[in-house]
């Protein structure tokens, strides 16, 4: 179960920290319930097999950042993802963890930043790894699921449609790599195109006016015409992307 955050800091599972890393975030821990974290190892420093150990003896199974170095510890994630979910030592529902919680904040990085090439092509590596993941190992959707956040920020959305969608083709026999990978990507990313409508709009509550309905039915196309620039997303992704909206009829 993850930590609570506290202000100004973002709780992560010490199990996302890789041994013999160089880390470009600061890593705090809490001595105290209620005491703001404190500077355990400064950032650039090796994480040496002595320092994941002193923690575990602690019994810090959740470590702290800075809330404003959050996207330096979303790209050491994606770099060292297959090493965390591969790794034998770590139970499945710690991977899950670092798994669902990266996805999230690599959606919201993306709708931040949009026409961001380098978000992009990490969206691709972290669909090929959640693809890899869920194919290898079976129980892997029972734990992502209690993960699930029902939240309605896009990029929770996104992301457990994402895991929904790939889960719901290998139970219907689906274990074509390329295919589920082309449905992940589509599905983490079929909501980009909000990023291009007024917050007012996406943020609002109750029922739209008319106006503001023929605006937001445009994201499906805004999502399809941004990641087709980028020309990383294969043909049956990105119909993904501009149909999730389409009906039968």
């Amino acid at each position: 179960m993850a930590a609570s955050s506290v202000q100004g800091f973002r709780a992560i599972p010490l199990s996302s920290i890789r041994m013999d890393s160089v880390t470009e975030f600061d890593i705090h821990i809490q001595t105290r319930p209620g005491l703001p974290p404190v500077l355990y190892r400064e950032r650039r420093l090796p994480v040496t097999p002595v320092v994941i150990e002193k923690l575990v003896e602690q019994r810090h199974h959740h470590v702290y950042i800075p809330a404003e170095q959050e996207k330096e510890y979303r790209r050491y994630i994606t770099d060292h993802i297959e090493a965390i979910l591969a790794d034998p030592g770590l139970p499945l529902s710690e991977k899950c963890e670092v798994l669902y919680d990266s996805a999230q904040g690599l959606v919201a990085d993306i709708l931040d930043d949009p026409r961001s090439r380098e978000l992009m092509a990490r969206s691709k590596e972290l669909v090929a790894s959640t693809v890899n993941f869920m194919s290898q190992e079976q129980h892997a959707f029972r734990y992502l699921i209690q993960l699930v956040s029902y939240d309605y920020y896009t990029y929770t959305h996104s992301v457990n449609v994402s895991i929904f969608s790939i889960a719901l083709a290998q139970h219907l026999d689906c274990f074509d790599v390329a295919a589920l990978r082309d449905l992940g990507e589509g599905t983490l990313l079929h909501d980009v195109g909000k990023s291009m409508i007024d917050p007012s709009i996406t943020l609002h509550r109750g029922p739209l006016t008319d106006e503001q309905w023929r605006i937001m039915k445009m994201h499906p196309v805004y999502g399809y015409e941004i990641l087709f620039d980028h020309g990383l997303l294969g043909p049956a992704a990105l119909d993904v992307v501009r149909h999730h909206h389409e009906k039968l009829d």
